[in-house]
């Protein structure tokens, strides 16, 4: 039996590339709501046909969390078509460096849950020796996750883990 994978997940660069990050925010219906720009619909086709083949929980790692609670973030991803919704974000500040706040959000959520199965996905290069080779970047100002051998990378490691 396989144990339950999960993906710590980044919202922009990964799945909302920098051309949605620039989009008016009129241009969508659900923007009023939630003061949001929409995912890109090519990442969200790669990223439903990953979480199709695997048994994934996401855990949300990105910025947007100091904005929006497990509730909108389940809408936002319902709204653009993702086929799950995140299950958990990482925590809060535990330091003034964006970039060490997010690697230490991320390394303490995984020691906390005991979690051994895990792939990381973010635009931000970050390194730990806690997390080893689980992390992937995509790269800035990339297609996000839609980027040439990205999605085939992340099945490889993914597939690691059974």
């Amino acid at each position: 039996m396989q144990d339950k994978l999960y993906l710590f997940l980044d919202i922009d660069g990964v799945i909302a590339t920098s051309k949605q990050f620039d989009m008016n925010t009129s241009a969508a219906s659900f923007i009023s709501e939630y003061n949001v720009y929409p995912f890109d619909p090519g990442c969200v086709k790669i990223l439903n046909e990953i979480l199709e083949k695997f048994d994934i929980d996401i855990i949300l790692h990105t910025d947007w969390i100091y904005h929006f609670d497990l509730q909108d973030m389940t809408d936002i991803f319902e709204i653009n078509g993702v086929s799950q919704h995140p299950k958990y974000f990482t925590g809060t500040h535990y330091s003034f460096d964006r970039f060490r706040d997010r690697t230490l959000r991320i390394e303490n959520f995984a020691k906390e849950k005991f979690l051994k199965n895990y792939i990381i996905l973010d635009d931000i290069e970050m390194t730990s020796r806690f997390w080893g080779d689980r992390f992937i970047h995509v790269p800035i100002e990339s297609e996000g996750i839609k980027q040439s051998g990205l999605k085939e990378k992340i099945i490889k490691k993914l597939e690691s883990f059974s």
